[in-house]
This record gives structure tokens, C-alpha cells and sequence, in this order.
């Protein structure tokens, strides 16, 4: 996952790769120029994973939106 670019990556693909990142940001060996690096790759996981999330939201909410209402009498 490291190889490919963020904006690539599947949301599956990023939320592992950001708890992978939150798993080494806890990790007090790192240095910081590496945390900084962790914790600038992990917003930007982040970010993706919530603009997917939106897209998703936004589609079943159409969707939603198309399905006709049960009505009266209808069973």
C-alpha cells in the first residue's frame, strides 16, 4: 500500500493504512521527523477516507430519494 499514491488507494485499502499509521504514531521509539511524516500521511488517509465516505452518503441518499414511498393500502 506504501507504493501506491494515496488518492489511489481503495477506502478499505486507506482506513487499514490509517490504523497502521496511528499504530506507529503510538509507538515512542519514533522520531519526531518521522512522526511528522506519520502524521501527515495519516491526515491525508484520513481525508480520503472521509471524502469516500460523503460520496457514498450522498448516492444512497439519491438513491433513497428514488424509491417510491409505501402507500396507503399497499401491503
Amino acid at each position: 500500500m506504501k507504493d501506491k499514491k494515496v488518492e489511489e488507494l481503495s477506502f478499505d485499502d486507506a482506513l487499514t493504512a490509517l490504523e497502521e499509521t496511528v499504530e506507529e504514531l503510538s509507538n515512542t521509539s519514533t522520531k519526531l521527523e518521522e512522526l511528522v511524516e506519520l502524521y501527515e500521511r495519516g491526515a491525508q488517509y484520513l481525508t480520503l477516507c472521509r471524502n469516500k465516505l460523503k460520496a457514498v452518503e450522498a448516492k444512497i441518499q439519491i438513491l433513497s430519494e428514488q424509491i417510491p414511498e409505501k402507500q396507503a393500502g399497499d401491503e
